[in-house]
């Protein structure tokens, strides 16, 4: 006999609410440039890009239910996930360096203009300036927009180490290029300072 508890969760789960393998497959084949340049970051190059895409696409297929709104969000996490799980040694090594106290009051979220602007600089660039820990602080913090504490309880280091392994990549990253006209008043006086 089904309990009334299971029925509602398969009731749940069949409703419109969730998203279907279509819209999956969908959203996946919508963001993909985003998503492999995601990845590309992380893992510091394209060898292991769609390895990391299939495992995120697996994890949809195994039966992880979204909710339709949060399907993109959720295809960056799984991607991401997928891609740190590749790199998770040369990240623990690299977060050793970062593990100092950080009495930064923070490094701005991206605006979509900086968002822009740094999708447009080569990976390879981006992978001989920043360090593996860096990268995916880059990533998680300043582009994805986690929270210290999420990324370092993604990362396995220290919340004390996202901020400015953040800011180090940042600066690493933007030192070369003209920030846009329309980049955040709050990205533009930190990077002044």
């Amino acid at each position: 006999m089904i309990s009334r508890s299971t029925r509602r969760i398969h009731a749940l789960r069949s409703s419109a609410a969730f998203a279907l393998p279509a819209a999956i497959e969908e959203t996946f084949a919508r963001e993909s440039e985003e998503l492999r340049w995601l990845a590309a970051v992380i893992l510091g190059g394209e060898q292991h890009v769609e390895e990391c895409i299939v495992d995120a696409i697996r994890l949809a297929e195994v039966g992880e239910y979204v909710f339709r709104e949060w399907l993109r969000r959720w295809a960056q996490r799984a991607t991401v996930r997928a891609a740190l799980e590749k790199v998770r040694p040369e990240i623990l090594s690299s977060a050793q360096i970062h593990a100092r106290p950080s009495h930064d009051s923070g490094v701005p979220a991206l605006a979509v203009a900086e968002k822009r602007a740094l999708r447009s600089i080569a990976i390879e660039r981006i992978q001989a300036e920043c360090d593996p820990f860096e990268r995916a602080a880059l990533v998680l913090h300043g582009y994805l927009g986690f929270s210290a504490q999420d990324c370092a309880l993604l990362l396995g280091g220290q919340r004390s180490a996202i901020l400015p392994a953040c800011a180090s990549a940042l600066s690493k990253v933007f030192k070369r290029i003209p920030l846009v006209e329309s980049a955040s008043e709050d990205l533009l006086a930190w990077k002044k300072s």
